[in-house]
């Protein structure tokens, strides 16, 4: 369908009366500096709000009771363990932690649907509303050596299958282990007016390697259900807020579930300083709100030593862009704003 000018009101949206004076419930520090390129200090994104189920799901707290061995045959061959990160381990992946997660075998090569660790995630029911209801699962794996094996992450019924995940509800395609932390994703969308009684997430071998000699490190596990279709990328309650998106802990840290909060979906208000000293053409912030990326033209000029502040709530829901006529400007200050439209 071809745009027209004259639909001009359909981009151009005034909030509500109710809407234009909602509190605001997210806020966004602002400090750093920036100079002669242009930097994006926000772009308006509600984001996926999430639900990790895992408690310990980075395993930087020793209690791993809610974890269980995958194994056949002699299962006192294979170990999991919490362990340090240091010289004998891979460095932790990206907002990890210090702790990994180690599966190993004292002895023999891995058996192909077993030689690893699942989740004891127990029963998941179907959305009564009938709405596709989805269990979403990821984890970091790596490995010290190149010679470690294929793994798959999986989902199944131990109620059907006991402990094999030989024929799992749903798994991922097969990685292969190497010293970069590699992400695996899987997907098991319930069928309507079901549930599966007894649900395992496990990280299992997907052939024949000496795991005794070469074993391999999981990190940032993750589980959750949802009937919206989406899928966030990993949360726990330790990782940093960003766009006004916060994580939390809904107990004692890294022994409870955890949630990422929504981010900012409209802007009500923004204040910035200007750190630097008063010049007539140096250290100028320029600030452009929903006009794409900040210029000395576009922009609204904040002079060494100014504040500028929105002294009544405005309703940007696009971009926050500042740039300045100098190097290194330093700048603090706040966004604000609502997550809700």
């Amino acid at each position: 369908m071809t745009m027209r000018g004259d639909e001009w009101a359909s981009w151009e949206v005034d909030p509500s009366t109710r809407s234009s004076v909602h509190l605001w419930t997210k806020y966004m520090p602002l400090k750093g500096n920036v100079g002669t390129t242009a930097a994006t200090l926000l772009s308006v994104d509600k984001g996926i709000p999430a639900v990790n189920l895992i408690r310990n799901p980075n395993f930087e707290a020793a209690d791993l009771t809610e974890f269980e061995k995958v194994s056949t045959g002699n299962a006192a061959q294979l170990e999991f363990e919490q362990d340090d990160e240091n010289t004998s381990s891979p460095a932790a992946d990206t907002n990890g932690g210090d702790k990994l997660l180690k599966v190993s075998r004292t002895t023999g090569n891995s058996t192909q649907h077993y030689d690893g660790v699942a989740y004891l995630m127990g029963p998941v029911h179907a959305d009564p509303s009938g709405k596709p209801t989805k269990i979403h699962a990821r984890v970091s794996a790596a490995a010290l050596n190149n010679a470690a094996g294929n793994i798959k992450l999986k989902i199944w019924d131990a109620g059907a299958t006991g402990s094999t995940s030989a024929a799992p509800l749903a798994e991922s395609d097969a990685v292969n282990l190497t010293t970069s932390w590699q992400s695996l994703t899987v997907t098991y969308t319930l069928p309507q007016h079901t549930g599966v009684t007894d649900v395992r997430i496990g990280v299992v071998a997907d052939e024949a390697w000496a795991m005794n000699t070469y074993p391999y490190w999981l990190d940032k596990m993750m589980a959750e259900v949802r009937i919206d279709g989406g899928q966030e990328a990993y949360v726990d309650g330790s990782l940093p807020s960003s766009g006004g998106a916060t994580y939390e802990w809904m107990g004692t840290a890294n022994a409870s579930v955890s949630r990422k909060k929504a981010g900012i979906s409209r802007v009500r208000g923004l204040r910035i300083v200007n750190e630097e000293t008063y010049h007539a053409t140096n250290n100028i912030l320029y600030i452009a709100i929903d006009d794409g990326t900040a210029t000395a033209t576009n922009g609204i000029p904040v002079y060494g030593g100014e504040t500028f502040e929105t002294n009544w709530p405005i309703d940007a829901s696009d971009t926050i862009s500042v740039i300045a006529s100098s190097a290194a400007t330093k700048y603090h200050g706040a966004i604000w704003g609502v997550h809700q439209n």
